[in-house]
């Protein structure tokens, strides 16, 4: 294929221009209240579970089955987005200890909540132009071929990227910001070692001053 040279810089390229993050982390009212014993500290912190995940939106090229014998496309551009996050719906209060203006929290590992294709925005290499093309008449077979390695070669460059270890992050900013807007001066983190990812050696800590 004339396409084989440039293709892999071409896919390097477009993988360094197309992540990019959004992170989303509820803003606290200062009139917001959070009972200051475990359980209470517990059910404010499940309320962010939908309001607080990392955003990536990738691109990738997908190599179609080079054993077919027909002529239709090898290669796939594909774009989607790829969500993570902290399951702190599952927080209970045995996951919280207060130790007077000090909180710790166990944070659950981060996971990916979602990843998926925009299958409208698939493009096919097309060797007649050497160039990518919009994906008219592709067969319904090559089309869940793109769709499945898509959505997992996505997964793989986000987790890769370190969209799980951001999620973590995204988390620990959002119940800081509830937990010292509650009162307390300094808030502790420990868990939440994605399988990824080596568990920290000692709890991760943030103080207001």
């Amino acid at each position: 294929m004339t396409t084989s040279k440039a293709v892999p810089t071409l896919l390097f390229v477009l993988l360094a221009l197309a992540i990019s993050v959004v992170s989303y982390v509820r803003a606290v009212s200062p009139t917001h209240t959070v009972t200051l014993n475990a359980e209470g500290v517990a059910d404010e912190l499940r309320t962010l579970n939908d309001l607080v995940r990392t955003r990536y939106v990738m691109q990738d090229i997908v190599t179609l089955n080079s054993g077919r014998q027909d002529s239709g496309p090898e290669l796939a551009m594909v774009n989607g987005a790829v969500v993570a996050g902290n399951d702190l719906a599952g927080l209970r209060a045995d996951d919280v200890t207060l130790r007077g203006q000090i909180v710790r929290v166990r944070l659950p590992a981060p996971r990916i909540v979602e990843a998926a294709v925009d299958a409208s925005r698939t493009k096919v290499w097309d060797p007649k132009i050497s160039f990518w093309a919009d994906k008219t008449g592709l067969d319904p077979a090559f089309e869940s071929e793109v769709a499945q390695k898509g959505t997992k070669q996505i997964r793989d460059a986000a987790i890769g990227a370190g969209i799980l270890k951001s999620a973590t992050a995204t988390a620990e900013r959002a119940i800081q910001r509830v937990l010292t807007a509650a009162g307390f001066k300094e808030v502790e983190f420990w868990g939440a070692a994605a399988p990824e990812e080596a568990p920290p050696s000692i709890p991760r800590s943030s103080r207001k001053d």
